[in-house]
């Protein structure tokens, strides 16, 4: 993984500088990032990020320490950090959640932002550790969550003869094209209902069957339909 260089390439140049006092300043750093295919390691492709605030506490005190926004490519850097104890905080963007942390051995592409309120773990800037650069968090977008609406159902009310073949379809005409599944009331003994919403078979049960079936869209909208069935 080649990482972004802003936030790293920025942290050189102050240390190349001579700025840096080693005594009082420590330097900290890390990368907001994409994760595109969900696997919680940032990818060589994987550049796509957005604007992202990034907390800084020190653990002795009872308050936020610093803020700061990540660039166009993710990065972000505290610089002249007094050496102590502190957490970093990643804002969580509304339609997002964080990826699943520490995956794998190698910290410098992993992400370290816990699930719920995006804080990596408590970290220690010494004199003679007095910088890191490793500190990320991925994001992925958040589950879809199906929609779910009642249409009117094509046929809802049905009889068929004992031990005669038929065929038919239940779903809406108006609902276009999705997954059918039975989800509530057995079918008649012979009788099948397909995933694109055939119902046929040759009945050999007779008397009248509820049954409720649901069909899922391509676009995640889900519909409830109900069937009665009567066989005699």
């Amino acid at each position: 993984m080649k990482r972004k260089l802003g936030a790293l390439g920025a942290a050189l140049a102050i240390i190349a500088s001579g700025q840096v006092n080693a005594n009082v300043d420590g330097l900290f750093g890390g990368r907001v990032w994409l994760d595109e295919n969900r696997n919680g390691i940032q990818e060589a492709d994987e550049n796509d990020s957005c604007p992202m605030r990034v907390f800084l506490d020190k653990l002795d005190e009872p308050r936020l320490w610093l803020a700061i926004k990540t660039d166009k490519e993710g990065n972000y850097l505290f610089p002249e950090v007094p050496l102590g104890d502190y957490r970093v905080r990643f804002e969580r963007s509304e339609g997002y959640v964080f990826t699943t942390p520490n995956v794998g051995n190698n910290d410098n592409i992993d992400s370290d932002a816990a699930p719920g309120r995006g804080a990596a773990k408590p970290f220690r800037l010494t004199a003679q550790n007095p910088s890191t650069f490793n500190v990320d968090a991925g994001y992925v977008e958040c589950p879809t969550r199906c929609e779910r609406k009642r249409v009117r159902v094509y046929n809802d009310r049905l009889s068929f003869a004992y031990g005669a073949y038929f065929t038919t379809n239940v779903t809406a005409n108006d609902f276009g094209a999705g997954t059918v599944s039975v989800k509530r009331g057995p079918l008649p003994a012979g009788v099948t209902l397909t995933a694109d919403g055939t119902l046929s078979g040759t009945p050999i049960e007779t008397g009248t069957f509820k049954i409720i079936y649901e069909l899922t869209s391509s676009e995640c909208s889900k519909s409830k339909g109900r069937v009665f069935l009567t066989v005699d």
